[in-house]
């Protein structure tokens, strides 16, 4: 079992990895000793271990372990380390999506010992998961600001305070955040000579997603155009993964792809659902481009057919059965309604090509019907154009300026400062001549946009 594609809590696995390791050396010591902890604490722990690597659909175990966890949090009160592990299992026991009674009380539980010990790394890394979206992110402002300080070299503590900042909007420390922790990943494959499977992967698709955020379109090529170069040098699922993120955000935040720079389509046989079907929206785009439809009927039903194989292995709780592996690769509901999303959108740009008004709109609004039923994503989008800017621009060629400001807010309701959602709901107001209003949001856009004459345009 590989721990760290058990959750898409990217930072959550680190403890994991410890984890397992100290159980692969449990059944070591075990088979030549037949030791086992006596003393209370260590043994409930090792009880822990083998609730959550032990028999039984991963799902259930999840569960079994954050209510050991739970008894533990009562009989050990004041234990941080155990307060830390139960506020962990609470969001795992969460099949999928944001339970907020479960969420909260993990928040409640590593704020407490954020009280006794303002430092506690596992207490403020599970402080910024618990609150990691929109409607809960300033919660934990004050603790993303801090985790930084607390371990300034490891590249994943320099990364997470980036969830609350995105969350949140606020792009120029998305950036700068990614850069620290880029720069940091960096440094420890030079210290200790690993190679490009030990780059730090995560940080560097939110950099160049903060880069394109910020307008700076230069940047997020020249980190695109290097990404090209370590995923053929070294076609890890990870570099894999994030060059399918990378290369769709390139094109649709820019609007355009850049000059001298091949589309890589990778072998995605090892990726998930998302990846897979982000690959083929990313080649519709290109179609769409070059008005060949035909080539957009075959992403798309290959799309659907990956959809038919993924409701195969997804139980009617919405997570892959155990035939899928347990791991984050693995379906979920969330990964079918993103991709129902992408066939959608798919299916409007060719009613689109074909001037069919009636059709595209009907595609669109299921679009983003598909995108309201799936989860929020936890750093750039897994859907590469929010259906709702896609469904806001198309109003706006239609002179339905109104109509599309409402698709525009339902965007910057998933991702507040959303520089695409921003530009296209200052060219609605511009056309219904709302310009005070306009003027608030260039005022905003002002804040990171790296086009400084934003307000004046």
């Amino acid at each position: 079992m590989r721990p760290c594609l058990i959750t898409k809590h990217y930072g959550v696995c680190k403890i994991l990895k410890l984890v397992e390791k100290y159980y692969q050396g449990l059944h070591r010591q075990r088979k030549n000793d037949q030791i086992l902890a006596e003393n209370g604490i260590e043994k409930d722990f090792l009880e822990a271990v083998e609730i959550l690597y032990g028999e039984g659909e991963l799902s259930k175990r999840n569960k079994d372990y954050a209510n050991h966890m739970g008894l533990l949090y009562d009989k050990y009160k004041g234990n941080q380390e155990v307060a830390a592990f139960y506020a962990l299992g609470l969001m795992w026991s969460v099949d999928g999506g944001r339970d907020p009674a479960i969420f909260d009380k993990s928040a409640s539980v590593a704020s407490g010992i954020l009280e006794e010990n303002p430092q506690h790394p596992g207490a403020l890394h599970y402080l910024i998961h618990a609150n990691d979206d929109p409607d809960y992110a300033k919660l934990s402002k004050i603790a993303a600001d801090q985790y930084a300080k607390v371990a300034p070299d490891a590249a994943h503590a320099l990364h997470m305070p980036s969830h609350i900042y995105l969350a949140l909007g606020m792009w120029n420390d998305v950036v700068a955040s990614n850069e620290q922790s880029y720069a940091a990943s960096i440094s420890r494959m030079e210290r200790k000579g690993l190679d490009d499977k030990a780059r730090g992967y995560h940080s560097y698709a939110w950099l160049h997603y903060g880069y394109l955020q910020q307008g700076r379109y230069d940047k997020a090529e020249a980190l695109l155009k290097d990404m090209h170069t370590y995923t053929e040098r070294s076609p890890s699922r990870g570099a894999k993964s994030y060059l399918v993120t990378m290369q769709n955000a390139q094109k649709v935040e820019s609007g355009e792809w850049p000059e001298g720079i091949e589309p890589m389509y990778i072998d995605y046989g090892d990726l998930g659902l998302s990846s897979k079907a982000s690959q083929h929206f990313f080649k519709a785009i290109i179609a769409y481009e070059n008005n060949d439809i035909a080539a957009i009927k075959e992403e798309i039903a290959t799309v659907e057919t990956l959809v038919i194989g993924a409701e195969l292995v997804v139980s009617d709780k919405g997570i892959a059965i155990c035939s899928a592996g347990p791991t984050r690769y693995a379906p979920n509901q969330s990964d079918i309604y993103k991709a129902n999303v992408l066939i959608n959108q798919m299916k409007a740009m060719i009613a689109m090509l074909e001037g069919d008004d009636n059709k595209t709109e009907e595609y669109l609004i299921a679009a983003t019907e598909f995108e309201d039923k799936s989860e929020y994503s936890y750093g750039p989008p897994d859907v590469p154009l929010p259906s709702y800017e896609q469904y806001g621009e198309w109003l706006l060629t239609k002179n339905r300026s109104e109509d599309a400001i409402v698709q525009f807010d339902r965007s910057l309701e998933n991702a507040q400062n959303r520089a695409k959602a921003l530009h296209g709901k200052i060219k609605a107001l511009t056309m219904l001549d709302r310009i005070a209003e306009a003027d608030a949001i260039k005022e905003v856009l002002n804040g990171f946009w790296s086009d400084h004459l934003v307000a004046s345009n």
